[in-house]
């Protein structure tokens, strides 16, 4: 599993100053309504809970542009369609990251 989030230099870099300091980019939240939520068997989920999530989704866009070359490169960006996804609320209940991780993923430890 590879975590979303952004060093503190990626942000200075590459980000505008924004009222919220950010430490995963935007775009990597999922907003969900009431209808997804009890399909996905979350009600009662609390804020900050760690929930394992699934999922497939389609590439809808593929954008790259020339960046200036103190920062890099050329930059990419993709754009997801969540198509199907599960949740497991109960996946980080006592468990470290690491474990969650590769108890679904065991082959990320290889």
């Amino acid at each position: 599993m590879v975590s979303l989030k952004v060093s503190k230099k990626a942000r200075e870099e590459e980000y505008e100053p924004s009222p919220m300091d950010e430490d995963y980019g935007w775009g990597s939240r999922m907003h969900l309504h009431s209808e997804q939520v009890d399909g996905l068997g979350l009600n009662g989920v609390k804020a900050g809970q760690e929930v394992a999530v699934t999922g497939v989704a389609v590439v809808r866009s593929v954008a790259s542009r020339d960046a200036d070359t103190q920062k890099g490169g050329p930059k990419t960006t993709i754009e997801l369609q969540m198509t199907d996804m599960e949740a497991d609320p109960n996946a980080g209940k006592g468990r470290s990251r690491e474990e969650t991780a590769a108890s679904l993923y065991p082959s990320s430890n290889e």
